[in-house]
């Protein structure tokens, strides 16, 4: 379709909802999406490329990406105690909620499964296709599409780490994604992805630091700590006493 390898996400009715109820909120999820991969599009930001918004059939059609989410590439760093390379994935997370942030939208469900790291083959012959269509206007190799939340990946490939797979981190599924510059929504987002470090990484205090570091070099320190303070509120209303706040 399209020449491109894609990826159809379709919202399926939900029976529980009253039928126009369920129609008005799948439309509403469905266009919500496609504006803020749009959004993020035009900030330059790594996303899955948006090709198709069908809001007849709640259907968005997306340029798949064949990789590893961060999720698999940092828990192969672990298991060779590669710190560097947890950090380093960490530290391209917080850069690009960062560059999220700074376009004026909260992702709304940071988990490090909704980042992905393009196979170096994959990345580099699409780019490189792309270039070739701008200047001979060639088109691409045709592939399949693949179902909702499938991030693609050969078994025998090893997970990649931050010094041998340089292809840019991709941020995906944005389906709760909205627009706001409120410290208390970006807050929120970053609180996410605290906790989803906590449940699923070891380690997760110091690489919640690097996030912040991070994000830190991109939105600057005075906005940086507004949204530190925010988030320490945001934090202690679930955390333990004597859980210090990342970055501080």
């Amino acid at each position: 379709m399209w020449g491109k390898e894609i990826v159809a996400k379709e919202r399926f009715p939900k029976r529980y909802r009253h039928p126009e109820l369920d129609v008005t909120l799948r439309k509403h999820r469905t266009r919500g999406e496609a504006r803020a991969l749009a959004k993020c599009m035009e900030a330059g930001i790594p996303v899955p490329a948006l090709l198709h918004c069908d809001l007849n059939t709640m259907t968005l059609y997306m340029r798949h990406i064949r990789g590893h989410t961060a999720k698999h590439v940092i828990s192969g760093c672990e298991e060779r105690e590669d710190t560097e390379g947890v950090m380093g994935i960490c530290r391209e997370m917080g850069t690009l909620i960062g560059r999220l942030h700074k376009s004026g939208l909260v992702h709304g469900d940071l988990t490090t499964s909704n980042f992905v790291k393009p196979s170096p083959e994959h990345y580099y012959a699409h780019t490189e296709t792309e270039r070739e269509r701008e200047t001979e206007g060639e088109g691409e190799t045709e592939g399949e599409g693949e179902t909702e939340g499938d991030v693609a990946m050969d078994a025998d490939t090893p997970s990649p780490t931050a010094d041998t797979h340089p292809c840019p981190l991709h941020v995906i599924d944005l389906g709760l994604a909205s627009v706001s510059s409120q410290a208390e929504e970006r807050a929120v987002d970053m609180y996410v992805l605290e906790r989803a470090l906590i449940a699923t990484h070891k380690d997760s205090e110091s690489m919640m630091d690097a996030c912040v570091c991070a994000y830190r070099q991109v939105m600057g320190d005075k906005i940086t700590d507004e949204v530190l303070k925010r988030y320490e509120k945001v934090r202690g209303r679930g955390r333990k006493k004597g859980e210090k706040v990342p970055g501080q």
